[in-house]
């Protein structure tokens, strides 16, 4: 029998949840995905932060050494969120926007999602290390910035506060235990909002040097990089007794009988008598994927015995841009 296959839904709801009522200066009002507001830097916040900043990278920015550590799929359980804790949470960190940037996104549906960026951005006349944070949460855009502020090299540790309200409004720090083990721990309002243990269980290439430039990628006016799309359009033959959710997972390397590590999934609700859904995901990184898409029948977000999915094997090749179609049959019932 196929393993249960996790699908977590709760999660980015959660870690977006209490992102409302943003510091003065910030946007709470929905808006087109181009650019984030978060642009004015509290010196206050800054200088306190600082004052204890270590010498910067042989590189001339702070930290940047970050971004060689991050590129892979990480997974791992996360608490102290808004909405309770949850067994996994994946993050396909990969290197985007022309190998200056790292982008890993998460969905729920096309209403829902979280993503996690890294890159350098001129703040307050300074080019510093950033991390992005946000996406859409019942269909409201969030897009937060945070700037690197403290850097311990011997603890690995670098800690990231917002660049509208400081620390007082995003506390984020990152934490490598080891090469393959790290800590993500943030707060909002000096509120718990996540704690993320992951461990990364794939690896990802990455340019050398990366990042491929150093050059500051604008002043937090900027959009996320271009990336491209995949639309797969799903069939079966019995028509649906009543609405139903449709998953689709991507994976690296498939998902065997024992363990599915996905790289991206997403959902669509399909309607009382039909045979098929479309799946759009978004700010795909390009490359080969195998494919597994199943019926939730019994709305636990996870495929079980009785439930139909594809057959495995089913390989999708992305490419570098724009959007790539492909279909996938959801005819074999799990035993």
């Amino acid at each position: 029998m196929l393993r249960r296959y996790l699908v977590m839904v709760a999660l980015p709801l959660a870690l977006l949840a209490c992102e409302s009522g943003e510091p003065e200066g910030s946007s709470s009002v929905p808006t087109t995905d181009t650019a984030s507001s978060d642009v004015v830097v509290d010196p206050q916040d800054v200088a306190e932060a600082e004052d204890d900043t270590p010498i910067p990278d042989a590189s001339g920015v702070m930290g940047l050494s970050l971004m060689a550590k991050l590129p892979g799929l990480w997974t791992g359980p996360v608490t102290l969120t808004p909405l309770g804790s949850f067994p996994t949470m994946h993050m396909d960190m990969r290197p985007a926007g022309e190998g200056r940037q790292i982008v890993s996104r998460s969905d729920v549906d096309a209403d829902n999602f979280l993503r996690f960026g890294f890159v350098v951005e001129t703040h307050d006349g300074e080019d510093v290390l950033v991390y992005r944070n946000g996406g859409f949460f019942l269909g409201n855009l969030r897009d937060s910035r945070a700037r690197l502020l403290e850097h311990d090299v011997d603890a690995q540790r670098w800690r990231f506060c917002s660049t509208v309200g400081g620390c007082d409004y995003i506390d984020a720090t990152i934490h490598f235990e080891s090469e393959d083990r790290l800590l993500f721990d943030v707060k909002v309002r000096k509120a718990p909002h996540m704690n993320w243990s992951g461990r990364r269980v794939e690896t990802r290439e990455a340019p050398e040097p990366f990042p491929a430039s150093q050059e500051a990628v604008g002043a937090g006016d900027r959009p996320w990089p271009a990336m491209p799309s995949l639309q797969v359009d799903t069939t079966w033959t019995e028509p649906l007794a009543q609405e139903t959710a449709v998953w689709l997972l991507l994976t690296a390397n498939g998902c065997g009988l024992a363990s599915c590590v996905f790289s991206r999934a997403i959902s669509t609700v399909a309607a009382t008598g039909a045979t098929s859904a479309t799946l759009n995901l978004e700010q795909l990184h390009p490359g080969r994927y195998e494919v597994m898409a199943f019926i939730d029948d019994n709305g636990n977000r996870q495929a079980d015995r009785g439930e139909l999915t594809n057959l495995p094997g089913r390989v999708v090749n992305v490419s570098n841009e724009g959007s790539t179609t492909t279909s996938v049959a959801i005819s074999f019932r799990i035993p």
